[in-house]
């Protein structure tokens, strides 16, 4: 619980002094939010009462400070990050406890204080509130399989510097916090527009193409689309592919090949929403694709290549025998010759007598739940895609249901993966499948607890389900 009385009390000094009231009294009000993100808003410290003459001046960050301050931020408790995070739980039962009156902590932030400045300083503490969020919560998200952070730590200094970026960042924040929490989306809407106009006419600038920012800003925003209308709009998708030349694994800048790996993601989740190829030359970096050993970060990696290179093919132009058992020759030896510290450190089967209705499924980090998740999307895909099933003939039946039951198998894997370990994106890959397969489940029991893995993650990110919800109804009715 976080008391929010200091904070709603500033506020009506501020606007006491504005006005130049003589009532300086605030309203007594508290509010409550789950330990799962209040802690990322301490409450603020009391402040001495302003003179009447004296305006609060916003707060601004330079560019020392903020690279200074951002690493001595303390990660909440109880995150779904890659912040050190001692907390467990059941995230089956996990519940979101907001009230109405949490958005009355933050001041509104008119359009003239906005990150404008050519340095990029914000302009009040609740936007250092924002920018912390992001750092905490959602930067953890692209970072996987980066040991550099850079979306937790580059980004953030270098929006110090560039507008555009920081503008993306506390629009995403925003976001994030409007669905899990009682903040004004308007915040996140006027971020976002100011944003996408400074974005637009750099897009024709070769000079401009060359700024880091620029790949940041747009997977950041590939997110903010993804959160808020459930991963159907693909502009900024494309964006990015325009600071990215074709052959991205092999980049010479180490921040430029993380952003490839966080654009890889998003391009084979869209990829598979939409049934199309993946929009990255694959084929022709450097990137080393052998099994040989490797830290686990290259194997992260090595099953994003793989299962990018199944999508390529499932839903390209020529889906050959030939391609296909290659592929999933792949699969299994990334199976087989995977370091150890991809197994499991809990496993246990699903058993719906017993209302266990997913496998309760652990692993030691994010990355390796990314890899394995990965790495069986490709397999799931390969197994729907089969060639072998016979077309016509007493053996199609039979075969067609055998695949199915296989792929249904998959999909509950994933959503136990994504159930029992605290990486939030992990969800995004189980939505994806159900997404996918969901027709093939005929048991009313178990379709409504796939309903409720869409309640889950939205709890959890912020992903809306209404669209996917939807389509599932239909399709079992």
């Amino acid at each position: 619980m976080v008391d929010c009385t200091d904070a709603i009390a500033t506020n009506e000094r501020r606007r006491n002094v504005s006005s130049h009231s003589s009532d300086a009294s605030s309203p007594t009000t508290s509010c409550a939010i789950s330990t799962e993100y209040g802690d990322a808003f301490p409450p603020r410290p009391p402040q001495e009462k302003l003179p009447q003459d004296e305006a609060p001046r916003a707060a601004s960050i330079s560019n020392t400070t903020l690279a200074k301050e951002i690493p001595e931020l303390e990660a909440p408790r109880n995150t779904y990050s890659t912040v050190d995070d001692s907390s467990t739980g059941d995230a089956q039962t996990l519940q979101i406890e907001t009230v109405s009156d949490w958005g009355q902590a933050f001041t509104p932030i008119a359009d003239d204080q906005m990150s404008t400045s050519p340095q990029g300083m914000l302009s009040s503490l609740e936007e250092a509130r924002l920018l912390h969020h992001f750092v905490c919560k959602l930067g953890p998200w692209f970072d996987i399989s980066d040991t550099k952070r850079h979306f937790t730590t580059v980004a953030p200094c270098l929006a110090a510097s560039s507008p555009i970026l920081m503008n993306a960042i506390l629009a995403l924040a925003a976001l994030h916090l409007s669905h899990i929490a009682d903040y004004d989306p308007y915040e996140a809407v006027r971020y976002h527009d100011r944003c996408i106009e400074m974005m637009v006419p750099l897009l024709d600038d070769d000079d401009q193409i060359k700024d880091d920012a620029l790949p940041f800003t747009s997977i950041i925003l590939a997110l903010y689309e993804d959160l808020d209308h459930g991963a159907d709009s693909q502009r900024h998708i494309f964006g990015t592919s325009l600071f990215l030349p074709a052959r991205g694994a092999c980049l010479s800048s180490r921040l430029r090949r993380a952003i490839f790996w966080a654009h890889l993601r998003q391009e084979i989740y869209v990829a598979c929403t939409q049934q199309r190829p993946v929009h990255v030359d694959i084929d022709n970096g450097t990137f080393d694709p052998s099994m040989e050993p490797a830290d686990d970060h290259v194997w992260v990696h090595r099953a994003l290549w793989i299962c990018a290179r199944v999508v390529q093919w499932a839903f390209g132009d020529d889906p050959t025998h030939a391609s296909w058992r290659e592929l999933k020759h792949l699969v299994d030896e990334w199976d087989r010759r995977r370091p150890k510290s991809f197994a499991p450190v809990f496993l246990r089967e699903r058993c719906p007598r017993e209302d266990r209705w997913f496998p309760e499924i652990c692993y030691v980090t994010d990355d390796h739940v990314t890899g394995c998740q990965f790495l069986l999307l490709g397999r799931l895909i390969l197994t729907a895609h089969d060639p072998m099933i016979p077309r016509i003939g007493p053996r199609m039946r039979p075969a067609i249901a055998k695949m199915q039951e296989e792929v249904c198998s998959h999909v509950r894997t994933l959503c136990g993966q994504a159930l029992h370990n605290n990486y939030v994106p992990a969800g995004f890959i189980a939505v994806l499948s159900i997404r996918m397969c969901g027709s093939w489940f005929k048991d009313r029991n178990e379709q409504e607890h796939l309903l409720d893995v869409l309640k889950i993650v939205e709890q959890k990110s912020g992903w809306p389900k209404e669209k996917a919800e939807k389509g599932l109804i239909e399709e079992w009715s």
